[in-house]
């Protein structure tokens, strides 16, 4: 039955005079039979009454929603304010009593005298999530049907009332015809737009409404709100995109199908955040849930992905929802954009550009770097290959192949490519990266690791999860790489561990020229060098450190204070990550009263009482 069709019973329906029936509009939840019904009823002809059933328990909750909902319109915060005036002003007879001084008595006679005066049509929506028995509330509405002779029109989800056998059996009593709605995307587009600010989001989106259709009929749950909501929200992201970034047609659809997918899934209480943070991970103990094109395949070769999520990768086949379906790349709304985007509901334009820009799906293919073209090497000429492999080989034997990350992307896919060639056998190409690495070992060429993060975060490279991932790209490891990984990894914690006497001398030397300097690298949110979360002030020579501070108690207290607080909430019991510090900071405490002391016993005095005021765990 097409909508058109819906909108002429409807209308049919509305012209007849004691019908004698309820007409039902059967329809998912988010179709928009709200919307359709309070639209298409002309509300100045028909006076309709507008009730929803939701979470309605009992007979008298049953009539008190029809009475709050024909309380007057105007004013919806002087609800109660209507009420009393109602209750003081009822006529009955000649005059008028208040019945708000007669108790329950009055209200009961108020509520009886609102439901004698109700409309000629009334509506009445959420009958599956409605907390009375189908039977008992049958009988309640039937009385407006069969005795009073008003058209009532039901709207319902069918398919999700609780107690859907009951509802089946006992609708002939009520219902004499039922119309199913679909849901009316175009329609609801329409409508969206004018919602959404002007924007290339907006514009972009605009111009794919085939797409966003395509990915709402293969999502098939046929919710309005969800895909509006998704639409909504996708626009404010690709506000984000530079005008550059959306000349990529193709990552731009990419983008746009995986974000509706994801968005829908989540919001639509799919997948959760548990789902969204392991959409890379390897689940090889799990099998694949077999369909009917899957029976005939060999499956256990094949990656086996969670059970929550597989339905998903199904329905929407050109979406990055397992990021594990494409060659090397980890698909294009990382885990980190993903959760901030739907968990988080929301993900700044840096996050954003960053996220999408390693992806490499923006850059044109001959700028992408080598290790990513060589990921990609079925794509690349003959000719521009050899070039490809020539730079990677001059690369590693002039040793500038130095970033860790790009090191077991480089390893990972020659060992790929060792599969359809003889010119990198495996064990040969492992031998040679492990001696590789060695070499940039000597020679110090192994950057130190970052202070502080996950994996990434300190590394540049993960090895969660079960995937080695680096810049947007990853791969399942085997015991060789997994060797090499942890190999690099610990080179770059001995450079950062032969550093860390540098830097407690440039924190001392940031304490006394630049306290501000200092300070930030304490504040979790400064970009680059930063110790919130990571144990340094061990490294920094106590004696120096209380000699700056003293100079900064005598010249500025307020730059001491600030100071002080630094060291103190980091001397908290709660912070285990930085209990290496702990003993340091009571050392610097005594230091600090040596100091003081040694210049004059009242200044040492004073400094007791600041460290014992400033100098403290929150």
């Amino acid at each position: 039955m097409s909508n058109d069709t819906v909108k002429a019973v409807v209308d049919a329906y509305l012209q007849r005079e004691d019908p004698g029936y309820a007409l039902l509009i059967d329809a998912p939840w988010g179709a928009g039979k709200t919307h359709f019904i309070k639209r298409f009823i002309n509300h100045e002809t028909n006076d309709p009454l507008y009730v929803t059933l939701y979470d309605v328990q009992t007979a008298e909750a049953f009539e008190w929603a029809l009475v709050r909902a024909a309380l007057p319109k105007e004013d919806a915060r002087g609800t109660f304010s209507r009420l009393l005036e109602s209750l003081g002003n009822l006529k009955v007879g000649d005059g008028n009593v208040n019945l708000g001084k007669l108790g329950s008595v009055g209200m009961t006679l108020w509520t009886e005298h609102r439901l004698a005066n109700l409309p000629n049509t009334l509506i009445f929506d959420d009958i599956e999530r409605c907390g009375l028995s189908q039977k008992q509330l049958s009988g309640l509405i039937n009385r407006f049907v069969e005795h009073q002779g008003k058209r009532v029109i039901l709207l319902a989800n069918s398919d999700k009332h609780s107690d859907k056998e009951s509802f089946d059996t006992g609708r002939e009593k009520l219902i004499g015809q039922t119309v199913t709605l679909k849901a009316d995307l175009n329609a609801a587009l329409a409508a969206v737009w004018a919602k959404i600010p002007d924007g290339q989001g907006k514009t972009v989106l605009q111009d794919r409404q085939n797409l966003i259709k395509e990915t709402f009929d293969e999502a098939k749950h046929q919710n309005l709100r969800l895909t509006l909501r998704a639409v909504r929200d996708c626009a404010v992201m690709l506000d984000a995109l530079t005008e550059e970034m959306l000349g990529f047609e193709e990552a731009v659809e990419r983008l746009i199908r995986t974000h509706l997918a994801l968005h829908m899934a989540y919001h639509g209480g799919e997948i959760g955040k548990e789902d969204l943070v392991s959409r890379n991970k390897s689940y090889d103990k799990l099998p694949r849930p077999k369909t009917d094109e899957t029976k005939a395949e060999n499956t256990a070769s094949q990656t086996s992905v969670p059970p929550i999520i597989w339905p998903i990768v199904e329905r929407h086949p050109g979406a990055d929802i397992h990021l594990r379906v494409r060659q090397g790349s980890l698909g294009i709304i990382s885990v980190e954009l993903g959760c901030s985007l739907f968990f988080d509901g929301y993900a700044s334009t840096e996050l954003t550009l960053r996220e999408l820009r390693e992806t490499h799906l923006f850059t044109p293919p001959a700028q992408r770097p080598d290790w990513v073209r060589l990921w990609h090497w079925d794509e690349e000429s003959v000719h521009d290959l050899k070039s490809l492999l020539d730079r990677i080989e001059d690369s590693i034997n002039n040793h500038t192949l130095v970033e860790p990350g790009e090191i077991l992307q480089v390893y990972a896919v020659l060992n790929r490519f060792g599969e359809y060639s003889e010119r990198f056998p495996e064990k040969e190409n492992t031998r040679r990266f492990c001696a590789y690495i060695n070499a940039l070992i000597e020679k110090d060429l192994i950057r130190k690791r970052s202070p502080q993060g996950g994996d990434h975060g300190k590394y540049g490279f993960s090895l969660e999860t079960g995937t080695i991932s680096y810049g947007g790209y990853g791969f399942e490891p085997d015991l060789r790489a997994r060797i090499l990984a942890k190999k690099l990894r610990g080179a770059m914690d001995a450079a950062y561990e032969r550093d860390l006497p540098q830097i407690g001398r440039d924190l001392v030397n940031d304490l006394r020229d630049d306290p501000a300097q200092f300070q930030a690298c304490f504040d979790y949110q400064t970009k680059g060098l930063n110790f919130s979360e990571a144990p340094i002030l061990q490294a920094c020579d106590v004696q120096a450190f209380a000699s700056a501070l003293l100079e900064w108690y005598e010249k500025d207290k307020g730059v001491a204070q600030n100071i002080a607080k630094v060291i103190g909430k980091r001397s908290a019991g709660i912070r285990q990550e930085l209990a290496l510090e702990h003993p340091w900071i009571e050392n610097l405490k005594s230091e600090f009263i040596t100091q003081a002391a040694a210049k004059d016993r009242l200044l040492a005095a004073q400094v007791k009482l600041f460290i014992k005021r400033y100098m403290k765990p929150d």
